[in-house]
């Protein structure tokens, strides 16, 4: 992979988990998956790459973009640990 295709599947994976987390927050259209498991005291630790943690999202969802897009490689932890420092960078900034 080159350097562009790296920086673009980050883009892509961020932009992915971020607009996942946009539809299923309160008031949007797939909020009805996350309502069950809004109220636990502890969550389960494999609901939150899932569906509770932005920043968690990108172990799990960017993790299956990056499949979608280029299958298994290496890169995928480089991918998803710089997906997840960008997500965190732009959650700071965004109030859900």
């Amino acid at each position: 992979m080159t350097l562009i295709e790296i920086i673009l599947t980050i883009v892509i994976q961020s932009l992915f988990c971020l607009g996942f987390r946009t539809i299923i927050s309160e008031g949007m259209i797939l909020h009805f998956i996350r309502k069950p498991f809004e109220n636990l005291k502890h969550p389960n630790i494999f609901l939150k790459p899932i569906l509770h943690c932005v920043i968690c999202f990108s172990s799990f969802w960017a993790g299956l973009v990056f499949l979608f897009l280029h299958g298994l490689r290496w890169e995928i932890i480089l991918c998803c640990v710089s997906c997840s420092f960008l997500l965190k960078f732009v959650n700071d900034k965004i109030d859900w």
